[in-house]
């Protein structure tokens, strides 16, 4: 009687019905021949389940242990000394590879590393961190941080000639091709011109004079070079910005620029004296402090 009554309440008779109450109430369907049971979809995957189990648990270590050394350096006073532009790269984690303590750097990140020229709609996130750390801060230290294996640099490469010569316009980009087009397509072209030197003129007096020679980027591959070409790039960029321009003039604030080896692990600093990128080792340390304070 009760499958009867099964039947009557559903319609299809009692194969449509024992079919759908299988696919739809017990998770099977027909396959080859016989019944297999289909994948849960109200149950959440269980790869990203286990990656926020240990988010959850790491956030848990961190205040049973953790959280006394970093409140320590938070109580102590909260006046960042330096602004870091780096890239959104997951392999790169500033504040760990430069050894920053809680509260002493503003941290801003996005594809490419980019500070947008002066007068573009996208400089807006960049200029705004500039403004509460130099300004209404005590920031005398502005950091570009590139890095190796960009896949910024590598989407900027595969798309740079498509962009050049028109095959590629911006209503065909999507929002990662426009924002990387519009950003690095000036460091593209410095590395087609093939000259001795990528030079980027100072056209004030405080600016850095920045040049790479091609001598020292000539092994990289060539991500690597467009990527160590657009961290001079965006600190000029910087200099530009006239939001910044009485601290620029006073000497009250500087502009560096850092790159970094994914694979080797091994930091750069922009020398320009050298007129390139110089790896951070016991040797060349004096070096790089004493240039770094100009």
């Amino acid at each position: 009687m009760e499958n009867k009554k099964l039947s009557n309440q559903l319609p299809g008779g009692r194969v449509g019905n024992m079919l759908a109450f299988c696919s739809r109430d017990l998770g099977f369907k027909p396959h080859l021949g016989r019944w297999i049971r289909t994948a849960d979809k109200t149950q959440p995957d269980s790869h990203l389940t286990a990656y926020m189990e240990r988010l959850i648990k790491g956030a848990l270590a961190f205040t049973r242990g953790g959280q006394r050394e970093f409140i320590k350096h938070v109580n102590a006073g909260y006046t960042p000394a330096g602004v870091l532009l780096s890239c959104v790269d997951a392999r790169v984690f500033p504040s760990k590879i430069l050894g920053a303590q809680p509260g002493e750097l503003l941290i801003l990140r996005n594809a490419g590393n980019f500070a947008p020229e002066h007068g573009e709609g996208g400089s807006n996130t960049v200029l705004s961190t500039l403004e509460l750390g130099c300004l209404h801060g005590k920031v005398k230290d502005v950091v570009i941080c590139g890095h190796s294996d960009c896949k910024a640099m590598h989407l900027l490469c595969s798309i740079g000639s498509k962009v050049t010569d028109g095959q590629l316009v911006e209503k065909q980009m999507s929002p990662l091709q426009k924002w990387v087009a519009g950003q690095g397509i000036k460091c593209w072209k410095k590395w087609q011109s093939k000259t001795n030197a990528v030079r980027f003129p100072a056209f004030k007096e405080e600016q850095l004079i920045l040049n790479m020679r091609s001598d020292l980027i000539k092994n990289l591959e060539p991500v690597d070079i467009i990527s160590q070409i657009n961290v001079l790039q965006q600190m000029s960029n910087v200099y530009a910005y006239p939001l910044l321009a009485e601290k620029l003039a006073a000497k009250a604030l500087r502009v560096h620029g850092f790159w970094f080896s994914v694979h080797a692990g091994q930091m750069y600093v922009y020398n320009p004296q050298r007129e390139g990128f110089v790896p951070i080792t016991e040797e060349t340390l004096a070096e790089l402090v004493r240039e770094s304070a100009k």
